[in-house]
This record gives C-alpha cells, sequence and structure tokens, in this order.
C-alpha cells in the first residue's frame, strides 16, 4: 500500500490484516517503485496525490517493469475525469477513499487480484 497519511495507513494496514493480507506500506512514489523492484506483490494500492512522486507517475514507473500486478487507485477524487485517468496511466481499478473499507468487506480487491486481464471500472 502507498499512502502518505501514515495514520490512515495504519488503519487501512490493520484492516487488511485482518482480513488475512500480508501488507507492507511506503509513503510515496519513489518508495513505491523501490519495493516494487525488490519484492513480490499480489497487488498495489496507491494513493495519487503524494510528496516526492504522485502515484500516476509511479505507476507508469511500474507498468515499464511490471504490466501483470494489479494496482488500485485509492483517492478522495471520484468523478470521472479523474477515474479515466486513473485507467489512461495503467490502473485497474480506483476506489474512493470513503468507500475502502466497503470495498475491502465486499472483497472488491481481492476481486481484483483474482482476474487476469481485467480493468474494473467500478464507481463506489
Amino acid at each position: 500500500m502507498v499512502e502518505d497519511n501514515k495514520s490512515y495507513s495504519e488503519i487501512i494496514q490493520q484492516v487488511l490484516e485482518f482480513k488475512g493480507y500480508k501488507v507492507k506500506c511506503a509513503y510515496d512514489g519513489v518508495q513505491a517503485i523501490d519495493a516494487a523492484i525488490n519484492e513480490v506483490f499480489d497487488l498495489i494500492l496507491i494513493d495519487n496525490q503524494m510528496p516526492l512522486m504522485d502515484g500516476f507517475t509511479a505507476v507508469k514507473t511500474i507498468r515499464t517493469f511490471n504490466d501483470k500486478i494489479p494496482i488500485i487507485s485509492i483517492s478522495c477524487e471520484n468523478d470521472d475525469e479523474f477515474i479515466n485517468r486513473c485507467y489512461e496511466n495503467g490502473m485497474n481499478m480506483h476506489i474512493p477513499k470513503f468507500s475502502i473499507f466497503k470495498a475491502i468487506q465486499n472483497n472488491l480487491i481481492e476481486s481484483c487480484v483474482n482476474q487476469e486481464n481485467y480493468m474494473l471500472k467500478v464507481k463506489i
């Protein structure tokens, strides 16, 4: 999970771990790229507005060496233009931050991990 707000990150991490996920946190796009290069993940949850490097730039870079890993945008923004920008930049799904708990509860993240060749356009 890549999220610059450490308090929010800790809460989401606890919820995901309760659901059985192993979670590694990065706090900016540079750390996300470093982790994606050096470790194997089933999924990346990434905020788009972060210091040093935003999520869009980080995902474009990650896609140059890993086009298979599911990447889910998590952001407060939820308008159609923003969501389309997420998909155009290589993300597979967008979940608004205010709906992340609902998405975890409804196994939406798990469904993204278990699908191949997907682009889930879900507006919660």
